[in-house]
């Protein structure tokens, strides 16, 4: 009996060391739930633009009796790609699964055109915008776009499976957007003339989005998000036009007034 006894002790012995030194499963805790962070987080960017209305000279490609025809192919300015940068700051309220972060998004992008007169004597080069002369021989544009976003949101984080995390986000977004854009006519004497296009756009207003990172293996994670927001502020467009030949402007108009935006960011990687 002591002999038997003293087996089984040793055989549960056995049992309780083999369970406590059993490896902890590499996705027990893939989202450090329970840790408490205060994180930086930086981002280069590589962007450009799209935008409409920006067309500036009309180049024909058939003969016309007179300039005013509108024959031809529409030149428009346009963005080259440029860098730009997103700084963020963010809070992790472990074990709570709230987040509190703030974030910084910063674009400067530019770009040049140029439209040249065809070589045919019956063809011409026409302003889209008012020429003065009645001739073009080139006309130029260069733009520029000012980008700068602000984010202060906050986020409820869901962990339904250990692969797969989820953040509700809401919070406050303000933007500060403007753009220079200048275009230059020449006529066949080199005289020429200048529109100065100028605007800018300060407003603030409530974003919400969703979140989801889900694992696939090998510290590869899947990332999406999706948010939208309505931003309220105040819009002003400077228009301006010069003349080579004179010192005083021949237009010079502005134009101001509160008006809603719409916003949306998406991304996956």
């Amino acid at each position: 009996m002591r002999m038997m006894s003293a087996a089984i002790l040793s055989l549960a012995a056995q049992g309780v060391w083999a369970a406590t030194t059993q490896p902890v499963p590499y996705d027990a805790d893939l989202f450090r739930k329970d840790a408490e962070v205060v994180s930086v987080h930086s981002e280069f960017l590589y962007w450009t633009v799209q935008e409409g209305a920006l067309d500036y000279a009309q180049k024909m490609n058939q003969p016309a009796v007179s300039p005013s025809y509108a024959i031809g192919k529409v030149k428009s300015a346009t963005f080259d790609l440029d860098p730009g940068f997103r700084l963020a700051v963010s809070y992790f309220n472990a074990p709570k699964y709230w987040e509190v972060w703030g974030r910084y998004t910063h674009l400067i992008v530019r770009g040049k055109d140029r439209a040249e007169k065809p070589s045919q004597p019956s063809e011409y080069l026409t302003g889209t915008w008012p020429q003065i002369f009645t001739t073009l021989i080139h006309a130029h544009s260069a733009i520029e776009f000012n980008y700068n976003l602000f984010d202060l949101m906050i986020d409820r984080m869901f962990i339904p499976n250990p692969h797969l995390r989820l953040r509700m986000m809401a919070g406050m977004a303000a933007a500060w957007i403007q753009q220079d854009w200048k275009v230059h006519y020449f006529d066949t004497t080199l005289q020429n003339t200048t529109i100065r296009n100028r605007w800018h756009y300060v407003g603030g207003g409530l974003r919400m989005g969703l979140m989801s990172d889900w694992y696939w293996g090998s510290d590869v994670y899947l990332t999406a998000l999706a948010s939208i927001g309505v931003f309220m502020g105040s819009y002003h467009n400077i228009a301006k036009q010069t003349v080579s030949t004179q010192t005083l402007p021949i237009r010079n108009s502005n134009f101001s007034d509160a008006r809603p935006a719409f916003t949306a960011q998406f991304m996956v990687g």
